[in-house]
């Protein structure tokens, strides 16, 4: 919704390019870059409107963490089965 309010913030645009970069720096394998990519932005995303809804301006660092160590449970059970 944040987003669709004003899709081209500054502040998007960061978000999107950090969250590429991030996934490139962890070679992560072509076949499963989209979907991370996908994965980790919504994430950011959620968090992102989740504060917003909020009213805070404090970011939820332990609701990242936990997240992210799911999305990445995801990710390494993934690619341990190989693409489906």
């Amino acid at each position: 919704l944040l987003l669709k309010q004003q899709p081209h913030t500054t502040a998007a645009t960061e978000m999107d390019r950090a969250s590429r970069a991030i996934l490139h720096e962890s070679g992560l394998s072509p076949e499963y870059f989209e979907a991370a990519y996908a994965a980790l932005y919504i994430h950011l995303l959620g968090l992102v409107q989740l504060e917003h809804i909020r009213h805070t301006d404090t970011p939820n660092d332990k609701a990242f963490a936990y997240g992210l160590r799911l999305i990445v449970a995801g990710l390494r059970n993934e690619i341990a089965e190989g693409p489906s």
